[in-house]
Formats: structure tokens, sequence, C-alpha cells
């Protein structure tokens, strides 16, 4: 192919038709991976916008489920707020009636202790008139 002066009207018809039958077969080739290349261009072009639009939909799923997990502890920490309120003012109920309670059970404590010893102080009397009575009967 390099000895195209070779003739002496200058180039070899044969030697010039093989070397365009080889461009043309070359070029046809390059068209060929052009089209190919051009074609897993575009199907990487359509897979990037889809893992795009994934990416974005990830996105937004990863920031919707944080808004949750941050609503959800905000509710947690109200409502175990309303828990720890409403059990101090049970506390303090159960503490009221209790000492309520108590108090009534000490005023009926020293209301019986009033009692018995009234009632010993009756008992002691009676017992006391009894015996002037049998020491009476001595003298009679």
């Amino acid at each position: 192919m390099n000895n195209f002066v070779n003739d002496p009207n200058g180039y070899k018809k044969e030697e010039v038709n093989e070397f365009v039958d080889y461009v043309i077969k070359k070029t046809e080739e390059n068209i060929i991976t052009i089209k190919k290349q051009k074609e897993e261009i575009d199907a990487l072009r359509l897979e990037n916008e889809r893992l795009k639009k994934l990416e974005n939909s990830y996105l937004y799923i990863q920031n919707q489920i944080q808004n949750t997990t941050e609503e959800i502890k905000a509710n947690a920490k109200y409502e175990a707020q309303l828990i720890i309120r409403e059990a101090k003012e049970n506390a303090s109920s159960i503490v009221n009636d209790a000492l309520i309670k108590s108090e009534k059970m000490q005023n009926e404590r020293e209301r019986l202790n009033q009692s018995i010893k009234m009632y010993k102080k009756k008992a002691k009397n009676a017992l006391m008139e009894q015996l002037e009575i049998i020491e009476d009967i001595e003298i009679l």
C-alpha cells in the first residue's frame, strides 16, 4: 500500500481501490462502533437519570423518616411528661388519703383510750363502792 508512486502515470488503480476499500471498511467499522457507543451512552444516560430519581426518592424517604422519628420522639417525650405529672398527682392524692386515714385512726385511738380510761375509772369506782359496802357489812 505504500507504493502508490511506482506507476509512471502516478498511482496504481488497484492499490488506490484497495486503499479506498480499506478506508471504507474502517469508516464503516468506526460508524458501527460510534453507533454502539452512542447507544451505550444513551443507555447510560437513561440509567443515570433513573438512578438520580431513585436517589431523590431515597433522600425524600430518608427525610420523611427523620421527620417522623423526631415527631415520634417529641410525642413520646410529651406523653412521658404527662404520665409523670399524673403519677405525681396520684402520689399526692394517695399520700393525702393516707394522711387523712392516719389522722382518723389517731383520733379513733385517742377516743378509744379516753373510753378505756373512763371505763377503768367507772370500774374502779364501782369496785371501790363494792369494797366500801363489804367493809360496811363487816362493821355491822
